[in-house]
């Protein structure tokens, strides 16, 4: 190739430094760099896009980039595996059931899902759709623990919202499955929030005796936790049946004899575990004494308090835990429902002594 040819083949072919100029101009001060080459950076762009809602305007300011080097490295992602897109059809939700029980309970709403009763995942996904319109920047949030709360939280997407305050209402379990916890739970709901505080309560759920949560509760830590939990403006708790597949019993926090005793009482079931009957009154037993967490009455103090819980081996509790006056919605499967209304219908008595009686409003949406 003669010499003028090479200089009209390299006018021609950009060197590499000027075709990567505009993707290499510098991020912040910290030098050159590919956005769309580098995989952190690409992880990086993908969740400030897809978790946090960023626009693609603001990636690129902050970036020192073009907006169409933005979009490059968001198309990037997804081929590379970076993100996934998944399509699910939101489930049927039932919307004479939510009224009815909306009307026979004092609670101020319902949302009633059409789905197999043991699918909790399908329930997490409907309950998050309904605690994510009612998240707002700033809000303090107090969380149990359960399987349904976690399939509930990790379907939660907050990254619209600034800042979050998460509490553990109630201490944890030494041991037991992962999520379950509501540490777990609490670093699932963070994690995709640009500012977030996390209060997280260290102590075990039941201790050994009334004197030792007394003790502990005098520990300034654990005061302060205990103190911003009461100070929630929405609460996300599980309902327990007083079963053998209450979590309860299965990680050792009850004892055999224990749970005998309580059912000998009358109780029926349990949020963040305090007992109650068929009839929403709360019984006394000396694990009350020795329990870790917000009381029944800090419950029914905080603004709104959602509990989450299916399956028909579960109705009795959800009964016991309606009439309460702690629970504000409910959140529930078709099957379940069914049997609340059957139940309620059966023990003639009606709600005691709620202001919300015949006044709570079903949550009506699209029927898929």
């Amino acid at each position: 190739m003669t010499t003028r040819e090479n200089d009209r083949a390299s006018r021609r072919t950009p060197s590499p430094s000027v075709a990567y100029s505009e993707a290499t101009s510098g991020r912040r001060g910290e030098g050159r760099f590919d956005p769309v080459g580098d995989i952190d950076t690409l992880v990086e762009i993908a969740t400030r896009f897809h978790i946090r809602g960023d626009t693609q305007e603001r990636i690129a300011s902050e970036f020192g980039v073009h907006g169409s080097t933005v979009s490059r490295a968001l198309r990037r992602a997804r081929a590379v595996g970076i993100v996934r897109i998944e399509i699910v059809r939101p489930p049927r939700l039932a919307d004479a059931l939510a009224e009815q029980l909306a009307e026979v309970f004092p609670i101020s709403r319902a949302l009633v899902v059409e789905q197999d009763p043991y699918d909790i995942r399908a329930l997490g996904t409907s309950a998050a759709a309904l605690v994510q319109s009612m998240v707002v920047d700033g809000m303090r949030i107090g969380l149990s623990w359960g399987s349904s709360l976690y399939h509930t939280v990790r379907a939660l997407r907050v990254g619209s919202v600034r800042t979050i305050h998460a509490s553990q209402l109630c201490g944890g379990f030494p041991f037991a499955m992962p999520g379950t916890n509501a540490r777990d739970l609490i670093e699932i709901l963070i994690g995709g929030c640009q500012h977030a505080t996390a209060h997280y309560l260290p102590a075990p759920l039941i201790v050994g005796s009334a004197s030792l949560r007394e003790a502990l509760e005098t520990d300034a830590t654990i005061s302060a936790c205990l103190q911003e939990a009461r100070h929630s403006d929405l609460a996300l708790v599980g309902i327990g049946a007083l079963d053998d597949e209450l979590a309860l019993v299965m990680y050792g926090l009850l004892t055999k004899n224990e749970q005998k005793r309580l059912r000998a009482k009358g109780v029926v079931g349990e949020t963040c575990a305090r007992f109650f009957d068929l009839h929403g009154r709360e019984v006394a037993d000396e694990i009350a004494s020795r329990s870790m967490g917000v009381t029944l009455s800090d419950l029914a103090a905080i603004p709104s308090v959602v509990a989450i819980a299916a399956g028909t081996r579960k109705v009795a509790a959800i009964h016991g835990a309606c009439l309460t006056g702690v629970v504000d919605t409910l959140i529930t499967d078709a099957a379940t429902a069914r049997g609340l209304l059957q139940l309620a219908l059966q023990t003639g008595e009606p709600p005691r002594g709620s202001p919300g009686l015949g006044r709570g409003r079903a949550l009506v949406g699209d029927r898929g």
